[in-house]
């Protein structure tokens, strides 16, 4: 599953489909971008 989360790119729409309480429920998400990493800090 986290293949397929990784594979979407940003500014794509998705359909996502959650168990919640005894529904299921559909909720649209856009993917963002993810922010650049940064470097360690030296203490």
């Amino acid at each position: 599953m986290l293949d397929l989360i990784a594979a979407l790119t940003p500014d794509d729409r998705s359909a996502f489909r959650l168990r919640r309480d005894k529904g299921i429920v559909e909720v649209q998400v856009k993917i963002g971008k993810r922010p650049a990493m940064r470097a360690a800090e030296k203490e």
